[in-house]
């Protein structure tokens, strides 16, 4: 894994781990001085989870009020809270999630969500 600015989230025996993207983004001007990312290396267990997103979620405007962002810490607890479900049911909570949050408030940013496990591996094949 390589990050620009958000981490990848991996969700391993009931225990969410983050692994830390750089802090920066992927464009640059004229002038800079191009540099490289750092690369992640981990193993894939069949029954993790990984998540990678954009800032678009953890930025949502919301809450009591309408002024408060949705922050990290809250999509923490609400992956790990449907962690246990189906991919199909995870993209539906969390759009539900965010639509209660975001309550009449405008959408401020993009928003991309991308969870996937490990398939199976048949030993056969191999």
């Amino acid at each position: 894994f390589a990050g620009a600015n958000n981490p990848l989230y991996m969700i391993r025996n009931g225990v969410l781990e983050q692994i830390k993207a750089d802090n920066r983004g992927i464009g640059f001007q004229k002038g800079d001085k191009v540099k490289r990312f750092t690369n992640h290396f981990f193993e894939m267990a069949e029954d993790d989870l990984y998540y990678l997103f954009s800032d678009g979620f953890t930025s949502q405007f919301g809450g009591e009020g309408g002024s408060e962002k949705f922050k990290h810490m809250r999509f923490r607890e609400a992956l790990l809270n449907i962690s246990k479900h189906q991919m199909q049911d995870q993209k539906e909570f969390l759009n539900e999630k965010l639509k209660t949050w975001q309550g009449s408030a405008e959408q401020t940013d993009d928003i991309l969500v991308l969870g996937f496990k490990r398939p199976p591996v048949n030993i056969e094949n191999y």
